[in-house]
């Protein structure tokens, strides 16, 4: 989960929405965690699970018995030493976005491909294309 929202941090550098679209990914899948493991562990709520795991979900949860045993087999092979929490919980903590300016010759790298795509494959198109812009007078994005 940490990955996935990792993930969603760098693609959303430059938008103006990335706290809001992290934030509220981060928010889903701590709910989404915490149903499974209020099931799992047949907490009846989430807010159980809150309570006893915190709100990041870092603090191992406990069935009735004790310490689940899947969880108590792992660290006893040494496989795991603690959980994940979940990095972006709160709004501040989602790291704040890039505005810095791009160069006056930058084009995103779909667009590159797409342009080195029709120029190998197709270079009459190509062509064709570029002389279409130069005559119209358009600028290239």
């Amino acid at each position: 989960m940490n990955k996935f929202l990792l993930t969603m941090v760098e693609w959303y550098r430059f938008a103006d929405i990335r706290k809001k679209v992290v934030n509220f990914c981060s928010y889903i899948i701590r709910g989404s965690l915490a149903k499974l493991y209020a099931a799992k562990y047949k907490l009846c709520s989430r807010a159980k699970v809150y309570k006893i795991g915190s709100r990041n979900l870092s603090r191992p949860l406990k069935e009735r018995k004790g310490q689940s045993p899947e969880y108590h087999n792992l660290l006893r092979m040494g496989l795991v030493e603690s959980i994940d929490a979940l990095q972006y919980t709160r709004m501040s903590l989602v790291p704040e976005t890039d505005y810095s300016p791009f160069r006056s010759n930058w084009r995103p790298d779909h667009e590159k491909a797409l342009m080195e795509y029709i120029s190998l494959n197709y270079p009459k198109t190509f062509e064709e294309q570029q002389r279409c812009i130069h005559e119209q007078g358009l600028v290239l994005p």
